[in-house]
């Protein structure tokens, strides 16, 4: 096989499809916790995870599966920062096919009515938000407003944050308690174990049908000790590690690991 056609077959691209997401234990707790609040319209669920750790990747292998669900009606925001409150409204209001109006009092009522024949017509409204934890000020309490969207005990609309770490102290504010009481589940994204290191690059291997090198034992080591155990530093490593296994017609040895690590994971010198 030619270095161009594994090149073409790379199977840790930073832009891989949900084809290539390994769902390890801790994904598949996630991703059952979530469901479990959407299936049962019960509003709020939250996803927390450090830079790196697969918060994007989960809720994309979460929205596929909802699309493919004809029982859900699926819409995304990737970046809630936006300079208002009613800025924020009228963001989540266009994924729904609404123009804007021109007072939040009429932009929330059409929401709301939009939700409302969504539920007539059998279908599960939800609002899915990456990088939640830009989220800031009047825009928490816009949320809670819309978790209290509902009849006969369900919720209109569901929703699933998926943020780092420092929506925890944004959530700790007082007068925030009224949306945290509202959230129904969190889930939490830790590191890989090496076990799920390994199960990983084999999948993705597998799914791009690789027939290049592979991990040595010594190499998986190395790969788990440079990469901490975060998927997207896994990932980051092994596309140029594999790469360059290719160019030289070799297995990925611990040195290869090593190389790519010092060239794709930087680490910023911290001045006194």
């Amino acid at each position: 096989m030619t270095t161009q056609t594994l090149y073409l077959q790379q199977p840790f691209s930073p832009t891989s499809s949900t084809r290539f997401f390994y769902v390890t234990t801790q994904a598949s707790a996630a991703i059952a916790k979530t469901t479990f609040v959407l299936q049962r319209r019960q509003g709020l669920t939250l996803i927390i995870g450090k830079v790196g750790f697969g918060k994007t990747s989960l809720l994309r292998y979460i929205e596929e599966a909802l699309r493919d669900d004809p029982s859900y009606y699926v819409s995304r925001l990737n970046n809630p920062d936006y300079k208002s409150d009613f800025a924020l409204l009228k963001a989540i209001s266009a994924q729904f096919d609404i123009a804007p109006k021109r007072s939040q009092l009429d932009q929330r009522q059409a929401l709301e009515t939009k939700l409302a024949n969504l539920y007539e017509e059998g279908k599960n409204a939800v609002l899915l938000v990456d990088e939640a934890n830009l989220l800031k000020g009047d825009h928490f309490e816009v949320l809670r407003q819309l978790l209290n969207f509902e009849v006969e005990q369900a919720k209109l609309l569901q929703i699933v944050l998926a943020a780092q770490p420092e929506i925890n102290e944004k959530l700790r504010v007082k007068k925030r308690q009224p949306l945290v009481s509202r959230i129904t589940i969190t889930s939490t994204l830790d590191e890989f174990t090496f076990d799920d290191m390994v199960a990983m690059v084999e999948h993705r291997l597998h799914v791009a049908s690789w027939n290049g090198g592979k991990l040595t034992e010594d190499a998986k080591v190395k790969l788990y000790e440079l990469s901490h155990g975060v998927p997207r530093n896994i990932v980051k490593i092994c596309n140029l590690a594999f790469e360059m296994a290719v160019i030289n017609k070799t297995q990925v040895t611990s040195e290869l690991i090593q190389d790519a690590a010092k060239s794709t994971i930087y680490e910023p010198i911290v001045e006194d």
